[in-house]
Formats: C-alpha cells, structure tokens, sequence
C-alpha cells in the first residue's frame, strides 16, 4: 500500500502532544493511555467480528480474481477465483493480521522501554484505519462496491505479515526520529549534486 499521507501526519501530532501533554509520573494519565488503549482493542476487534459476520452472510454474488505475489520476500505467482463472500472474508483475516502485528509491536515497546507514544498512536490509528478501509465503508456505511471499493481492492493484495511489519516500522520510526525525511533530503542533494557534476563534464 502507498504510504498514507493522513496517517503519518496525525501519528507526528500524537507523539508532538504526548511529549507535550503527557507526565508519566502522574498516574491518572498513565492510566487514561493504556485505558485508551484497551477499549480502542476492545473496539477494534469487535468490529471486526461484526465485519466478517456480515461479510459471511452478503447475498451479493459473483466472483473475484485475487493475485497474490508477495509472500516475505518470495514471490509466488498465484491466482484465484473468490466468492465475494469468501474474499471479503480474507481481508477480515488480513485486517486482523494487521491489527494483531501493531498491538503485539506497541504492547512489547511499553512492557519492554515503558513508552507511552505508541499505545496513544496504535488507539487512534488502528481504528482510523480500519473504519476508513472498504470493508467498513461496505458493511458499516452502506456505500456501494463501484469505482475505488470495486473488489478486488489491490492494496490489501500484499497485506502480508512481512510487509506489515516493515510498514508499521517505517511509520513510526520515520514518525519518531525524522530519518525519513532526511534521507529523502539527502537523496535530493545527492541527486542535485550528480547533475551537476554530469553538467560541468560535458562542458
């Protein structure tokens, strides 16, 4: 999936307000974070189980072509024809895997370095995401599967275990640190300073 420009900014406002806002000494807030934290689950997975159920029992017909090619760094070429009932199924399960790889990651880094940021950005996010995805916007909102929800929905293709995980890395290292964005403003110089060096020796 394309890097989701909304979600990095309200990830970069969540860890700008937690330093700002957050006292970690004071047990009050330490408590609203991680009880933030658990009903946003407690929401997340029941809507999840509210998803898939209607999405079992959709009398919408027809079928469709999924093509799966990522798979940790294999690529597997593989084609196959789903029920809409059946595919829609597979991305409840993929959400699932999605969402299930972010809690475990945010639940080691607090257990683990007592960090506060990624719980408050996982009970934002993971419900931002999942009710903005087209299974909710499907079977929640009642919008119809035509132009951008028409099935299959090619960003959840690569929804693979591997690639969440360096997904969800990225954003919040890149959220964190800012490496991202020098990186990408060093490959500019360098780029810069390339053309001009390619300038002057055909000169």
């Amino acid at each position: 999936m394309a890097p989701n420009l909304k979600l990095i900014g309200i990830t970069g406002i969540l860890i700008a307000l937690s330093k700002w806002f957050l006292d970690t000494s004071n047990p009050v807030h330490v408590w609203l974070v991680r009880g933030g934290f658990l009903a946003s689950q407690c929401f997340l997975y029941a809507l999840l189980f509210y998803l898939f159920y209607k999405a079992k029992c959709t009398k919408e017909i027809g079928t469709v072509k999924v093509e799966k090619e990522e798979s940790f760094e294999q690529t597997i070429a593989e084609t196959k024809l789903l029920s809409v009932a059946d595919y829609d199924q597979s991305i409840c399960r993929e959400e699932l895997q999605r969402i299930a790889i972010g809690s475990a990651v945010t639940l080691f880094l607090h257990w683990k370095w007592d960090l506060y940021p990624p719980l408050i950005i996982q009970a934002v996010n993971q419900p931002y995401a999942l009710l903005f995805s087209p299974l909710a916007k499907i079977y929640l909102f009642h919008q119809r599967a035509w132009g951008k929800l028409r099935r299959p929905w090619t960003h959840n293709n690569a929804l693979t275990v591997d690639s969440q995980w360096k997904r969800w890395n990225a954003t919040i290292n890149s959220a964190i640190s800012g490496d991202d964005a020098k990186q990408t403003q060093k490959a500019s110089k360098g780029k810069e300073k390339a053309k001009k060096g390619s300038t002057k020796k055909k000169q």
